[in-house]
């Protein structure tokens, strides 16, 4: 495995004592931490001399993925004609051996003498290797002269928070007119964030319809270790438009990691009505006294589409200017639904804009790719307040 985010850097110290409390404290505060599972140190003395661990080791963890070391311990007494060596050794599995990843070299630091070294290790490289969130990865220290010390460590793989990612295409692409037989491919890819942490692996990927799922890929019930395959995938699928189809197709895409995280979901509209797009300027004059007359103007975009039966279904997206004795506002943009009917050459729309209460009639013009219409209403009366309100409509085919 070459993913960075598998790599361990361990850098293992044997620091004196009166390094320990200022070097740990200053560089594991500047660091992130992570919890970390620490086995029983081995202490071993002699009667020249003795090491000790100095608490629990400050473990950093970033991504790409880094465990750095940052506790200390000190051996001292030994005399300055003795000799040092030492190792250092990680698994993910004990029980079935250790793998040694380097030596430590001495330096000389006052009383005391330092062991140092630093290792990148990839998890899969190791006995009962494995990159899965909840893996432990152990590493101990073994001083071997002049005389024999153990301190082994503990670090639990982060479990899997992040959801997978989506890319999508399709042929013919999103917002396509399609017809009744007509297949649509689609292509789904849902990829694990490795740059987030250790990563379970794509489960599922689905793709679903008007009517529901329209077809999926399962990929086993468990992810395996060290499979870099697992953590992409890409569906290839099919859907038919069927007979007497809805105006607008809407195909979705969602995915699922081994640890349940779902992703977004991403949407393609495909089309098997005429589209039509248009504005809508609409001028309101409302008074309510005793206070101040206000004037609000709102500039509407539509995006319809019409059904071979004629039915209407879109959107429509609206931003409001008002204006009073106060400081003018704005509100929007905002976006509701929009229906309504086409039929002996008139669209038909209901609930055009707010306080347009009765249906909208929009004349559909002799060569059939536009509809224009004016508006004029009112007054129309709510307890004390009376609006009335002017404006035009344009809607344009294709």
């Amino acid at each position: 495995m070459t993913r960075r985010w598998r790599a361990v850097l361990v850098t293992v110290a044997l620091l004196a004592a009166a390094l320990t409390a200022t070097s740990t404290t200053s560089a594991a505060s500047a660091l992130a931490r992570s919890t970390s599972t620490i086995a029983a140190a081995s202490v071993a003395s002699s009667k020249s001399g003795s090491c000790d661990s100095h608490g629990a080791p400050q473990v950093f963890a970033g991504w790409p993925e880094q465990i750095r070391e940052y506790d200390f311990a000190a051996c001292s007494g030994f005399g300055p004609g003795a000799s040092y060596s030492a190792d250092v050794y990680a698994t993910m599995d004990p029980a079935v051996d250790w793998a040694l990843i380097g030596h430590l070299r001495p330096q000389e630091s006052g009383r005391s003498t330092l062991l140092r070294g630093s290792f990148y290790v990839q998890y899969c490289s190791l006995p009962g290797g494995s990159d899965l969130p909840g893996a432990d990865f152990r590493y101990k220290l073994v001083v071997n002269k002049p005389a024999h010390y153990e301190f082994p460590f503990q670090y639990t793989l982060p479990d899997d928070k992040t959801p997978p990612v989506l890319s999508v295409g399709s042929t013919p692409p999103h917002g396509s007119k399609v017809h009744p037989g007509e297949v649509i491919k689609v292509h789904i890819t849902a990829t694990e964030p490795t740059d987030r942490g250790p990563q379970e692996g794509i489960q599922d990927i689905q793709l679903l319809g008007p009517d529901g799922l329209v077809d999926s890929a399962q990929y086993g019930n468990h992810p395996k270790a060290c499979d870099v395959s697992r953590l992409t995938k890409t569906f290839t699928t099919t859907y038919t438009v069927p007979n007497n189809p809805p105006p607008v197709i809407r195909l979705t895409a969602v995915a699922h990691d081994f640890a349940n995280n779902e992703s977004a979901t991403l949407s393609a509209d495909f089309y098997t009505g005429d589209v039509w797009t248009g504005t809508a300027h609409i001028v309101y004059h409302i008074t309510r006294p005793p206070l101040c007359p206000s004037t609000n103007v709102v500039d509407s975009t539509f995006n319809l589409v019409v059904g071979a039966n004629g039915a209407v279904t879109g959107t429509i997206t609206s931003v409001s200017h008002a204006t009073s004795c106060g400081a003018p506002s704005t509100n929007g943009p905002y976006t509701l639904p929009q229906f309504g009917q086409v039929s002996g050459g008139k669209f038909h729309l209901t609930d055009l804009v707010v306080d347009l209460h009765d249906e909208t009639v929009v004349p559909i013009s002799s060569s059939g790719t536009t509809a224009t219409a004016s508006i004029t209403g009112g007054p129309y009366h709510e307890g004390g307040t009376t609006s009335t309100w002017t404006g035009t409509i344009k809607l344009t085919e294709g």
